[in-house]
């Protein structure tokens, strides 16, 4: 006789069933080569989309289906699970959504609040300056208070519902390998 699950606990594990599905129509390996942390390489391939139905997930606006994947240097990238991953790891933490004055996102903070959640140092430190980078092309973070050095002083959040962020990064193109390093060159680290 199975136990049945409370329903939060089954609606979140068919969604995890379905991103790790999509994943796997989509050529990927959901559960990576040994560890659910690391990154994988791009397709050098073109896959289809996938079709609408219950594993496409929710549709958005221009029939475009769940978060989007991030690039990174060397062929890597952080999946649209991940990406999702780590912007509520950011959301969930204070010093980087919080009210007070002063709080906001550096690259310092997001590497503690991604260390902290158990994300791989490895990985923390390839995704946080394409990440912090998208979110503010994609105008999730306020304007710098210093236009030579943007990087320099937190940068409080604009948008702070995870839909709203999604759908933004959506929109925006992300940054290329070639443009994290130049912002590299600006301070990002």
């Amino acid at each position: 006789m199975a136990l049945e699950q409370p329903a939060s606990r089954s609606a979140g594990r068919i969604v995890q069933l379905r991103d790790y599905l999509s994943e796997i129509l989509r050529g990927g390996e959901p559960f990576g080569p040994s560890s659910p942390d690391l990154l994988r390489r791009a397709h050098t391939t073109a896959l289809p989309e996938l079709a609408g139905g219950a594993l496409a997930g929710p549709r958005l606006r221009g029939g475009q289906i769940g978060w989007p994947e991030l690039p990174l240097a060397a062929g890597r990238i952080l999946t649209g699970a991940q990406v999702q991953e780590l912007v509520t790891v950011l959301l969930a933490n204070g010093e980087i959504a919080g009210d007070d004055a002063g709080t906001g996102l550096t690259a310092s903070r997001c590497k503690a609040a991604l260390g902290a959640a158990g994300t791989d140092p490895s990985t923390i430190g390839r995704v946080t300056p394409a990440l912090l980078l998208w979110l503010s092309i994609a105008d999730v973070l306020a304007a710098p208070a210093d236009a030579v050095a943007p990087w320099a002083t937190a940068r409080p959040l604009r948008l702070t519902e995870p839909d709203v962020i999604q759908r933004r990064l959506r929109e925006t193109a992300p940054p290329t390998p070639d443009a994290v390093a130049a912002e590299r060159a600006r301070g990002l680290r």
